[in-house]
């Protein structure tokens, strides 16, 4: 929910925001960092969640950029590079890739339901080292 807000280019407030982002994003010192050593002219955040790149996007409006030289895109957005300056231009055909294991792209409505189905009702089981004993085994529900 709170990307979505993110989308409509909505401020929102929720949990504190941490100094020390650990799941493979940079950190909005290190972020600064390299926006001083690459100076850019035009800039595109491509990694995370909507409400990164809004905030990586704001990180660099608030560096300098002018806010049309900042870009949030989604896929399928096209921009075009001339003279130094972004535009976006109209958008192309994008979107999900399913994969069935015997097909790509087409996958019909039975691989769908049943996907949905398994997760709606998904469970996993393991062997018990302890438990798997003479044929009998336990079954962990998730």
């Amino acid at each position: 929910m709170i990307n979505h807000f993110f989308r409509l280019n909505c401020q929102v407030h929720y949990e504190r925001v941490s100094e020390i982002h650990v799941s493979g994003h940079a950190a909005q010192e290190e972020l600064k960092v390299m926006h001083s050593l690459v100076k850019p002219r035009n800039f595109i955040p491509v990694h995370g969640e909507p409400r990164h790149l809004a905030h990586h996007a704001q990180l660099a409006r608030d560096l300098g950029l002018d806010a049309d030289r900042v870009f949030i895109l989604e896929n399928g957005d096209r921009v075009e590079l001339s003279d130094g300056r972004l535009t976006r231009r109209g958008q192309v055909a994008a979107g999900q890739v399913l994969v069935d294991g015997k097909s790509v792209g087409e996958v019909g409505d039975s691989c769908c339901g049943n996907r949905k189905h398994l997760a709606r009702t998904a469970w996993s089981s393991r062997w018990s080292g302890s438990t798997a004993r003479a044929g009998t085994w336990s079954r962990d529900r998730t």
